[in-house]
């Protein structure tokens, strides 16, 4: 795994769920506080969305991929010699949780390794075996877990990210995201997408010095105060939809990419649906 990453790696914090009187609240900007039906609500979201819903689907690999994507957010996961230009969240993950729930032996042990398979037809003969088994069930008991690590991992990377932000760019861009997560399905969206396609905070993801994270749609969209809620998912999809367009548009391959566009698109419109309690 590179160092950077190794560095990344969530250690211990404090919770972030918490009752309120079952209210929805968010404290300050670097604090949050949910309900815990909005946060099973977002582990049962984030798995159909990355997993429809399979258990399956917990260990994957994508034929169009050179790695795999493990567990509820499809954390991925880098073997030996591939160093893609997105951020490795496997392992961090890992290490978050196991200090919870302890993972198989044999996952602790490759903590700060790479992948253990060299390739997808590796891991697929892998998937049978009764490693792959404990695995997959490890993944399956741990996913609220993984729901609190992808909310850690937001938070912690949101404050680092506008920390470095000029303070004109810091004021516009912490009211678009205070409004969002102001109310339950906004910050569904935001958290979702955050885990969907990043902050944006990395040079690494651009395509010819576009990005298409959290942060480009924050700033794509056309946002004014007083917004309404339904006016604010409204933009913020519409935002969403252009900044991946743009990408697709801008990328080597293109007409590779173009391929997931339909799905990435119903996966954003999903976030203008009323919210539901359980699992969908």
């Amino acid at each position: 795994m590179p160092a950077s990453a190794q560095q990344d790696t969530i250690q211990s914090t404090d919770s972030v769920a918490h009752s309120q009187d079952n209210a929805f609240v968010l404290n300050t900007p670097h604090r949050s506080d949910f309900p815990p039906s909005w946060i099973e609500h977002l582990t049962q979201r984030i798995y159909l969305n990355e997993c429809a819903s399979k258990e399956a689907f917990l260990l994957y690999w994508s034929e169009n991929e050179a790695f795999p994507s493990l567990g509820i957010g499809h954390f991925i996961w880098f073997p030996q010699g591939v160093n893609p230009a997105f951020e490795e969240t496997f392992p961090q993950m890992l290490a978050y949780v196991s200090e919870r729930y302890p993972a198989p032996e044999w996952l602790r042990n490759n903590l700060l390794q790479d992948a253990p398979w060299k390739d997808r037809d590796e891991f697929l003969l892998w998937q049978s075996s009764e490693q792959a088994k404990a695995f997959r069930g490890w993944l399956k008991e741990t996913m609220a877990l993984q729901s609190e690590f992808i909310l850690t991992r937001f938070f912690r990377k949101w404050q680092q990210a506008i920390g470095n932000k000029a303070l004109v760019g810091q004021t516009n861009l912490q009211k678009r995201f205070n409004s969002l997560l102001s109310f339950e399905s906004g910050a569904l969206a935001v958290v979702d997408y955050f885990n969907f396609k990043g902050l944006g905070d990395s040079v690494k993801e651009r395509y010819q010095g576009e990005g298409w994270g959290l942060i480009q749609v924050l700033q794509a969209m056309n946002w004014h105060e007083g917004m309404q809620e339904g006016q604010l998912l409204e933009e913020f999809v519409s935002a969403a939809k252009s900044r991946l367009a743009l990408r697709v548009s801008l990328a080597k391959d293109w007409q590779a990419e173009r391929r997931w566009l339909p799905g990435w698109y119903k996966r954003l419109n999903a976030y203008q649906e009323k919210l539901t309690t359980g699992s969908d």
